[in-house]
């Protein structure tokens, strides 16, 4: 990813070297078509490094909230143990 940015940040001053030179018309368009074409590139990939920077931080934040292992009961599974002593305790007082 860094490799195409680099390779954008390039093209860009090749190109923008490149529109000071032309001299007919035909030719500046096609200049002008190149140096849109990279600065789009350029865009594109600055884009995709600060994405892919914000997923990177999301899970670096949130791996270490999660589960070491698969053994650990998950916080549902507690609830729900601590639902059926609820039930067995109402039904004690119940009966008594």
């Amino acid at each position: 990813m860094v490799i195409l940015f680099l390779d954008a940040v390039r093209e860009i001053s090749k190109y923008t070297q490149e529109t000071d030179l032309k001299v007919t018309a035909c030719a500046n368009e096609v200049s002008h078509m190149r140096q849109f074409r990279a600065q789009r590139n350029y865009y594109i990939t600055m884009f995709s490094l600060f994405l892919c920077f914000i997923i990177w931080r999301l899970v670096s934040r949130t791996s270490p909230d999660a589960p070491a292992t698969p053994d650990e009961p998950s916080a549902h599974d507690n609830t729900g143990g601590n639902q059926e002593e609820r039930d067995n305790n109402l039904n004690k007082e119940h009966d008594e």
